[in-house]
């Protein structure tokens, strides 16, 4: 593929990100090109080196969303994360899909019951207040300790996304390195 080709394709596929990361990343590119055609590559060489365009700026779009990510722990802002990694690698997809539906399932189970059981604090009410009391606390403490699961969830995947894209970055680092 062409110098312009390149640039052209990665343009497009890196349009989400603030247009100084765009710049910069495009120079960057330019810059790779300029240095692989002095030392006697071809166009095609070079691109072939760097990879695929689309699958580099997948990797600099979650990156970038990774490092704004250490401000911001939203739920939505962390299933923006999760979508990106997994689609940086569909390999990886399996390894981070699996882990994540069965802890985000227990966590979701371990919610609902804490809400029921203050729920169900109602309906002992009339037969034992003391019953009622115990229920109710019971849940309260399982709605505390299920956020606070959530949230320690949440840090953890999110440095388990941050290496995973490092470990790809790295990959495509070292089979450039081979050729």
């Amino acid at each position: 593929m062409s110098k312009n080709e390149y640039l052209k394709r990665l343009r497009s596929s890196i349009k989400q990100l603030p247009k100084d990361d765009q710049k910069e990343i495009l120079q960057d590119i330019e810059e790779a090109f300029i240095i692989g055609l002095s030392s006697g590559k071809s166009e095609y060489e070079i691109s072939t080196h760097l990879g695929n365009p689309q699958t580099l700026a997948k990797t600099l779009i979650a990156d970038s969303i990774i490092q704004n990510s250490k401000n911001n722990h939203s739920v939505q802002h962390f299933f923006r994360i999760f979508m990106r990694v997994i689609g940086i690698s569909f390999f990886n997809f399996f390894f981070t899909l699996c882990p994540f539906i069965l802890i985000a399932g227990i966590l979701v189970s371990l919610f609902a019951t804490s809400i029921m059981s203050v729920g169900a604090a109602l309906f002992v009410v009339p037969r034992s207040f003391f019953n009622a009391l115990f229920v109710l606390g019971g849940g309260v403490i399982l709605f505390q300790i299920s956020i606070d699961l959530i949230k320690v969830f949440i840090k953890f995947f999110l440095k388990y996304i941050n290496w995973t894209v490092k470990l790809v970055r790295r990959k495509k680092i070292d089979e450039k390195m081979a050729l």
